[in-house]
């Protein structure tokens, strides 16, 4: 797996500490708001790293939440977006600059840990399902 990868899903799952949005119909809006997100909101979780920082929105991810999680580098590139559906990944893309991008599909079962789909990279790209939240 590429080492930007690594470091993004790694290094983001510490910033699991401020907030959480639950199952409410305003509160699914919210969650559909944040994945058209283009620029980091002030709200984002800061991970400092060896020389990168990264940054991720919605820290916290709920048993019950619908909609998206994204990370940034300090410059305000948008580099990883994870979906979920009910609190559980869905999808991960990786659009690493100057890279290639990575699409992958999770499956439902939570039994199912492993990537069951892949496009710009193969299935070994993308980081299994308990990685997440970010």
């Amino acid at each position: 797996m590429h080492i930007l990868i690594r470091v993004a899903v790694l290094l983001a799952a510490a910033c699991q500490t401020a907030c959480v949005i639950h199952n409410s119909k305003s509160e699914r809006d919210t969650g559909k708001r944040v994945c058209g997100l283009l620029s980091m909101p002030s709200a984002a979780k800061r991970t400092p790293t060896h020389g990168v920082d990264f940054y991720v929105y919605p820290v916290r991810i709920s048993s019950s939440y619908y909609g998206c999680q994204i990370l940034w580098l300090e410059d305000g590139t948008r580099l990883a977006v994870a979906r979920y559906v009910k609190g559980r990944v869905a999808s991960f893309e990786l659009n690493e600059p100057k890279g290639k991008a990575v699409h992958c599909v999770y499956s439902s079962d939570p039994s199912i840990n492993i990537a069951i789909q892949a496009s710009g990279g193969d299935v070994g790209d993308c980081p299994n399902a308990e990685r997440f939240p970010l």
